[in-house]
């Protein structure tokens, strides 16, 4: 009986694991960038986002809405890097579940992209030549 016990226990602890955490992140930057190069600042509003991250896919979590919604399109890593930051491209969830087809738009051939630190503390999203910068917070529920 006390084997059970023990076994039910360890089974609960690693599915509690396996919970993915979700981050608080504030935006301290944005960036708008010109078809010519030319870069200007933008007002920064307090503007917060909600990440979590599972193995090589980044899903933005909306607090307004069920969990299961942001499985409709998720950052993925696809082993690129840029300047020591982790590249991900958004893409579109399959009929199997799989991440593979790339968000593209219909005006011309570009693709949002994603920068992420090694230790996820930085997260920048360049979205039709802006680039939103972003921290996580310190706090565990920020708003």
């Amino acid at each position: 009986m006390t084997k059970k016990i023990v076994i039910t226990c360890l089974l609960l602890l690693s599915a509690a694991g396996l919970k993915a955490q979700i981050y608080c992140y504030h935006c301290y930057k944005i960036i708008s960038v010109s078809k010519d190069g030319k870069q200007e600042a933008l007002p920064v509003f307090t503007n917060y986002r909600y990440f979590t991250f599972q193995g090589d896919l980044l899903f933005e979590y909306f607090l307004s809405e069920k969990a299961s919604k942001k499985d409709e399109m998720a950052w993925k890593y696809n082993g690129m890097r840029n300047n020591g930051h982790l590249v991900y491209f958004r893409y579109y969830r399959n009929i199997f579940g799989k991440y593979d087809e790339l968000v593209k738009y219909f005006d011309k051939e570009r693709c949002d992209i994603c920068y992420v630190s090694d230790n996820r503390n930085l997260i920048c999203i360049v979205e039709n030549g802006i680039y939103n910068y972003y921290e996580r917070c310190p706090e565990q529920n920020c708003k």
